[in-house]
């Protein structure tokens, strides 16, 4: 059976690129969270890899050969695995669909081996347009009526950095897919609309209609644990 992907077409085949590019090594340890039916990692299976877990709130219909499958709702805690056990961890348009995303990163860092990578993809936000619609309209752009209806929470970076500093993570390349910065998802006014302000000289950085995400590991940093931080900023708290 053939497996379809859960996201925009041709978004999994642009994170199939970067970690081949980035992951050389066939029997790295990779895990797929909110792996959905294992399309990615079928995918990745057939191209040799040997080392590949998958994780979401319900398993998948059909095994994927290669692959181990693990039920799990990623808002609760404890992923089921043991610290430091993956080299790769990939999230294809997952993060918009998560409740408590401190939960999820803290599980993250601890599974992640010391040079551990998270690859993610996420609606962008900081789109030229998803900043329009929300100028025009009070919307946005993907997270709106006309989305769907299990997007909750959109990745704006400069919070999302300090949520990750929190868990020992930092964000060490950004950009947008698809990567001539166009929007297939966009209604052609809007279309119209940004490509006029594009004309004029306005820009926003990463386009796309995707946050394309690479995430490492850093040294904890003491001072962003949530206990300082609050008693210091308020220090009669």
């Amino acid at each position: 059976m053939k497996l379809a992907e859960r996201a925009n077409a041709g978004i999994h085949l642009h994170v199939i690129e970067r970690i081949q590019r980035a992951f050389a090594d066939k029997d790295a340890a990779i895990l797929d969270i909110g792996c959905g039916n294992g399309s990615l990692l079928s995918r990745l299976s057939k191209l040799g890899y040997r080392n590949l877990w998958g994780v979401d709130i319900a398993l998948p219909v059909s095994a994927v050969e290669g692959v181990t499958f693990s039920e799990h709702d990623l808002d609760s805690s404890a992923i089921p695995f043991s610290n430091a056990t993956f080299d790769l961890i990939v999230s294809v348009e997952v993060f918009e669909h998560i409740e408590n995303m401190g939960t999820l990163l803290r599980e993250i860092s601890r599974l992640l081996t010391p040079t551990g990578s998270l690859l993610v993809t996420t609606p962008n936000v900081h789109s030229l347009e998803a900043r329009v619609r929300y100028f025009l309209l009070g919307k946005l752009k993907q997270f709106d009526e006309l989305s769907d209806p299990t997007h909750l929470y959109p990745v704006f970076l400069y919070t999302f950095n300090r949520i990750l500093r929190r868990h020992s993570l930092l964000v060490i390349e950004t950009w947008g897919y698809p990567t001539d910065g166009s929007s297939p998802t966009s209604r052609r006014l809007l279309k119209g609309i940004t490509w006029l302000l594009w004309l004029f000289g306005l820009r926003a950085i990463p386009s796309g209609d995707h946050l394309c995400l690479l995430i490492r590991r850093e040294t904890p940093i003491a001072l962003d644990s949530k206990r300082v931080l609050v008693t210091s900023h308020y220090p009669d708290s």
